[in-house]
């Protein structure tokens, strides 16, 4: 595959990510994970703080929507548990 094959096809997945969510609150996407970025981290679990330690609400510690939350926990949890199969 090309490198304009690759660049077209990875559009069109950050595309329907966000035709998904509807929303350009949580803007990146990395190896198909919903990502945003907080205090200089990258959060790819919001029920979690940037250290990765200590549950937090999402919604109101990263100010971002329930729907926001529950989508990057639904694509972002299949991803990871995927991984270990």
């Amino acid at each position: 595959m090309s490198k304009l094959e690759q660049s077209a096809k990875s559009k069109k997945i950050t595309d329907k990510f966000f035709s998904i969510q509807k929303t350009n609150s949580v803007p990146i996407i990395r190896e198909g994970m919903l990502s945003f970025e907080f205090n200089g981290q990258l959060i790819v679990d919001p029920t979690v703080d940037e250290t990765g330690r200590n549950p937090v609400d999402g919604s109101s510690y990263y100010s971002i929507t329930k729907k926001e939350v529950k989508k990057m926990v639904e694509v972002n949890h299949k991803k990871v548990f995927n991984m270990w199969k």
